[in-house]
């Protein structure tokens, strides 16, 4: 235990608070701990994930200590554990999605976020609840009932901000190429659009599906059409993967076929 000294500061009335003067394991860094030290002390989260990592003191000897009762390094090297954990795999994959193939339970969640994310539209005409006062209110007051912290309010999430970019939001958006700050207003309204409608959407990602913009990002920023056109439902599709790749910034419709797409989904929605 890297005890180097103990000493004691003044605490609450005549008491006096005990402090254990520690070495990190880590880095060696000589640092004060209230706390009573077990076998191994780290001065920061940061050590502590150096130390866990393959190759790192506590890893060495948790495979060290199971290596003594096991005979083997890992738990999942003992074929009995291997097939125990897979069997609890499977019957939690079982109850929850009523399926153990992940590629289906995948499709699942993704049903399951794309609801959600369109339950939060309806109601509140955005997808991020951080963005929701009610919902930030009620964080904030349950931080503070459970004696955590309060969530930063707009002026230290400003502050905390420029210390990490050295100027405001508002400037460093500013300073973005004009295509990027396209693109980011066209994902930001495709992610807001009802992608769950569209066809082999159960099979995005893992599926080897991929969105598409029929009509390109690049190619709208080109001809500068409108961000709501672009990002609009009416522009898109999921495709098989490898043939998006080889889309890449291409349109597989034209400038007056999107316009007519869009103009029919909005009469649609009247």
């Amino acid at each position: 235990m890297p005890i180097l000294k103990i000493k004691y500061i003044p605490g609450k009335g005549n008491r006096k608070r005990r402090v254990f003067v520690c070495q990190c394991d880590q880095c060696d860094k000589i640092f004060d701990r209230y706390g009573k030290p077990k076998a191994f002390v780290f001065c920061t989260n940061k050590c502590r994930y150096e130390a866990q990592r393959k190759g790192g003191i506590l890893d060495i000897r948790n495979r060290r200590l199971f290596r003594e009762k096991h005979g083997v390094d890992y738990p999942m090297q003992i074929e009995a554990f291997a097939e125990k954990q897979d069997e609890i795999r499977r019957q939690t994959m079982q109850e929850r999605y009523d399926t153990t193939v992940p590629n289906k339970i995948w499709a699942v969640k993704k049903r399951q976020q794309e609801k959600r994310r369109q339950t939060m539209l309806k109601r509140y005409g955005t997808i991020h609840p951080t963005q929701v006062s009610e919902f930030i209110e009620k964080q904030r007051a349950t931080m503070e009932e459970n004696g955590g912290y309060p969530l930063q309010n707009e002026k230290t999430r400003i502050k905390s901000f420029i210390s990490r970019f050295g100027m405001s939001p508002e400037e460093y958006t500013k300073t973005l190429p004009e295509r990027e700050t396209y693109q980011r207003v066209v994902r930001s309204i495709t992610e807001q659009q009802a992608l769950a409608t569209l066809l082999h959407f159960d099979k995005r990602g893992a599926g080897g599906y991929d969105l598409d913009h029929k009509f390109s990002i690049a190619e709208g920023f080109k001809q500068s059409i409108l961000p709501a056109i672009i990002g609009n439902i009416a522009n898109l599709e999921f495709i098989d993967s490898s043939a998006n790749r080889s889309k890449g910034s291409k349109c597989s419709i034209t400038l007056p076929n999107l316009f007519k797409s869009f103009d029919k989904h909005t009469q649609g929605q009247l």
